[in-house]
């Protein structure tokens, strides 16, 4: 795949299935597997996942809105689907929330911990966790506009609706 070769190229670190693994092991406590699978099952930044509140998330569509914070002129939203256990982890968080309450650096050491516990060396980072998820989609036969609008990287070529239809297809299979 041209697309998957060109992120490769520019030295992206997705991690393999073993790897995965490693990582999931590792995440002990609720907290450490509520800021891995998202970041893995829905590719946000950290930015973006240190802003999350009840309102953002539709739990019985299991849709998260995410507010794009790297579109120039007004914000904009984008709707992401979330996967069974994401959605299952958020809902159990926000029973007695009322936001995440973490900073983007208190997320980064979060998981870099987690890495070491894996037995990655500096190796593991939020970014890296995203672009794990943005490979995986590629791999699943995502277009590059759809890629654009999961990952939040400008305005979407496709209407949200037909991206969160498809992209609801890719991240649940």
């Amino acid at each position: 795949n041209a697309m998957l070769r060109r992120l490769l190229a520019r030295r992206w670190r997705p991690l393999s299935d073993e790897d995965l693994q490693k990582v999931e092991a590792a995440c002990r406590t609720f907290q450490q597997q509520l800021i891995v699978f998202t970041l893995l099952d829905l590719g946000l930044r950290v930015s973006e996942l240190s802003e999350l509140t009840p309102a953002m998330l539709d739990q019985e569509a299991r849709i998260m809105r995410v507010q794009r914070t790297r579109t120039v002129g007004t914000a904009e939203e984008r709707l992401l689907p979330m996967t069974q256990r994401t959605a299952s982890l958020w809902r159990q968080f926000f029973t007695d929330k009322e936001q995440f309450a973490l900073s983007t650096r208190q997320v980064q050491r979060i998981v870099q911990a987690i890495g070491k516990s894996a037995g990655f060396a500096d190796r593991l980072s939020p970014q890296a966790l995203r672009e794990t998820f943005a490979v995986r989609l590629i791999e699943k036969g995502a277009s590059p506009a759809l890629l654009n609008y999961a990952m939040g990287y400008q305005q979407p070529a496709m209407p949200a609706e037909e991206a969160v239809a498809a992209l609801t297809l890719l991240v649940n299979t």
